[in-house]
C-alpha cells in the first residue's frame, strides 16, 4: 500500500469518485495542486528480518541459583521503571505503543502488552501487578510475566529498551 504504484491507483479512485460531483477539469486542476503523499508513521520490521539483541552470556542450569550481583527481573523493572515515570523519561507515543502486544513481543519478548489499563482488553489481573502506575496522569498496571531462565532471558531485551529510553 505504500508504493508508488499504489498511490496512483488511490489517486485514480478518488478522480473516479469526484466526477460524479465534479467537472473533470476541475479535479484534474486540484490534483495537480495536490500532493499525495502515503506514508507509514510506524516502522513496521517484518518478523524475519527482526534481530533479538545477543546476550552476553546465558546462566547454566548448574550456575543459575548463584548470585549475580544484580536484582531479579521484576524488582529490576519495578525500580528502573519507577525512575523513568518520576523523570518523565516515557513519552506518550511510547506508552501507546508499549500498550500492544506485537511491539512487546519484539521489545522484550514478553508475552502480554507491556503496559494495560483496567478497562483494557488485554488487562488480566494475574498478568499484572497489583500496583498500577500514573504516568501522565493516568493509570497503568505494568506487566508481571518476566523471567530470567536459560530458555526464556527477558533482561537482555529490557535492559535494551531501557538504554534507548534514557
Amino acid at each position: 500500500m505504500l508504493t508508488e504504484n499504489y498511490s496512483e491507483k488511490i489517486i485514480d479512485f478518488l478522480k473516479a469518485e469526484l466526477q460524479n460531483e465534479f467537472d473533470e477539469k476541475i479535479i484534474d486542476k486540484v490534483f495537480k495542486a495536490l500532493e499525495i503523499k502515503i506514508e507509514s508513521n510506524n516502522k513496521i520490521v517484518p518478523i524475519e528480518n527482526y534481530e533479538k539483541p545477543r546476550t552476553k552470556k546465558y546462566r547454566t542450569f548448574e550456575n543459575f541459583n548463584e548470585p549475580t550481583g544484580k536484582l531479579p527481573i521484576g524488582k529490576y523493572v519495578r525500580k528502573t521503571l519507577n525512575d523513568l515515570v518520576k523523570n518523565n523519561l516515557i513519552n506518550r507515543n511510547e506508552i501507546e505503543r508499549l500498550q500492544r502486544g506485537d511491539y512487546s513481543k519484539l521489545t522484550f519478548d514478553i508475552q502480554f502488552p507491556f503496559l494495560a489499563k483496567e478497562n483494557s482488553p488485554y488487562y488480566e489481573r494475574i498478568r499484572y501487578w497489583k500496583n498500577p502506575y500514573e504516568i501522565n496522569g493516568e493509570m497503568y498496571f505494568v506487566c508481571s510475566q518476566w523471567y530470567e531462565v536459560p530458555a526464556n532471558n527477558d533482561r537482555p531485551y529490557y535492559e535494551e529498551w531501557l538504554r534507548k529510553m534514557k
